[in-house]
């Protein structure tokens, strides 16, 4: 009866600690980026070849009101505008702009989103992923940098 019982703890204590056994790649694989999400940040990010972050965020504002929409948020210090356009579904904008280490370059990044109603309020925004909406965003901002940069 001893025997037996020994055997079942060591079983149990086995089969337990599998099933608590790290599943690095696993997790790993949950945590990492998805081609989607890579893909998506691809849309929404530029390179511009200079380090002048206000220029870049000074431009960002100038192409949102272009485009209808109202600065709600900007705060330099930060790199960070917010804006937002009532159309029948609201839109709300987020740029961020940054500096990229050691380069002579910064990177601006735009999210679109259509914000949830109050009701809904701890669920999470859903992001737009038009192609052609971050395509125009950025032509227009690339432009803007370029006149802006030249005093044109």
């Amino acid at each position: 009866m001893r025997v037996t019982g020994l055997v079942c703890f060591a079983l149990t204590i086995v089969l337990g600690g599998a099933g608590c056994a790290p599943q690095g790649e696993r997790h790993a694989a949950a945590l990492g980026p998805t081609e989607s999400i890579t893909n998506l940040r691809a849309i929404q990010s530029r390179r511009f070849d200079t380090v002048n972050t206000r220029l870049l965020l000074q431009a960002s504002i100038g192409v949102l009101q272009d485009m209808g929409y109202t600065v709600t948020e900007s705060r330099e210090e930060f790199g960070v505008v917010v804006g937002s356009k009532a159309t029948p579904v609201p839109v709300r904008v987020q740029i961020v702009i940054r500096r990229l280490p050691e380069q002579a370059a910064s990177i601006a990044r735009a999210t679109f989103q259509f914000p949830m109603p109050p009701q809904m309020a701890g669920f999470m925004p859903e992001t737009r992923t038009d192609v052609q909406l971050y395509r125009e965003f950025f032509e227009k901002l690339s432009q803007s940098v370029f006149l802006t940069a030249h005093d044109i």
